[in-house]
């Protein structure tokens, strides 16, 4: 199957029916019927940032977003309106049960506003950390979706999502009083960093099948992680990330056999240091900018990876 025919093959099935086919899939499926199934969004962008959006399926057909991607600079690119709401159309789902917000930067949250407007929306969460440097989503898109009746609820760290009978989904970072750290250890202004550093670190287990959404997390977040959480909690079979460089360290705690990396296209150096750092420890590493949308699926026995 060459490349375009396995993206049709992707965008007439993948959340329109609980199944994969062999062709195209890295890793082996196993005989649940059940599957939880998680789409990375391709962004497209030329603006700054990068751009992490991720389409949930859970294996009770429950739909759920961590992060919704950029919509700017305006006119140009449009997460929600571009790619997830296309995406959506296309498996005839017309209901979203909830978004959760990693983190307040635009590249995370953007694509929430079409969403919200569009789509009924069931739920929002976020961790309340407010940006000032990126101020549309805590001064229009969250105030105009509760306005509008949402659900909307802060997270932190020991908090459990209830989004299907069959995950287990844990939040692992920041803590209710977030964190913090002395403002020299930053290279970039610290209001920039601080919603990196609380960004929401979901542990979403479905079966033997362990996922780890770390959004942006940086370098004090990871440290954070090591301290809290025993290495068994933060090992897992899937990493997802955004704009983050991962230390060794971690990555040789968590040991991942696949991880996914969310990028701008164009913008591939997140994606070529996480292939560095994961090659080390034995991990097949896929990227958004090199592979388009990629699709992840797991029975609750194994992951297998469609793209």
């Amino acid at each position: 199957m060459n490349a375009k025919n396995r993206r049709d093959f992707i965008k007439k099935s993948l959340l329109g029916s609980l199944v994969f086919t062999a062709a195209g899939i890295t890793g082996c499926s196993g005989s649940k019927e059940k599957r939880l199934l998680l789409s990375f969004m391709e962004m497209k962008g030329k603006g700054p940032g990068w751009g992490m959006g991720v389409v949930i399926q859970t294996p009770n057909g429950g739909i759920y977003l961590y992060d919704a991607g950029s919509n700017y600079p305006k006119g140009e690119f449009d997460a929600g309106k571009d790619m997830i709401a296309p995406f959506l159309r296309e498996r005839n789902i017309r209901k979203i049960d909830g978004v959760l917000i990693s983190h307040s930067h635009n590249d995370h949250f953007g694509g929430f506003e079409y969403l919200m407007r569009n789509f009924e929306v069931g739920h929002l969460w976020d961790s309340g950390y407010s940006f000032t440097s990126d101020p549309e989503y805590d001064t229009i898109y969250k105030p105009e979706y509760i306005a509008k009746g949402g659900q909307y609820t802060k997270v932190f760290q020991g908090d459990v999502l209830n989004w299907d009978k069959d995950l287990k989904i844990e939040v692992l970072s920041p803590p209710s009083s977030y964190l913090t750290i002395s403002n020299d250890k930053f290279t970039d202004p610290v209001d920039h960093q601080y919603p990196n550093l609380n960004t929401i670190v979901l542990r979403m287990q479905y079966g033997n099948t362990l996922f780890l959404f770390i959004g942006d997390l940086s370098e004090w977040g990871f440290q954070y992680l090591t301290e809290q959480h025993s290495t068994e909690k933060l090992k897992t079979d899937v990493l997802c990330l955004g704009h983050t460089y991962v230390p060794l360290e971690f990555a040789q705690i968590i040991q991942p056999e696949f991880v996914i990396s969310s990028c701008l296209n164009g913008v591939e150096g997140v994606a070529n240091r996480a292939k560095q750092t994961f090659n080390q420890v034995g991990s097949k590493t896929f990227a958004t900018c090199w592979n388009g949308i990629i699709n992840v699926s797991s029975d609750g026995e194994k992951c297998s990876i469609v793209y």
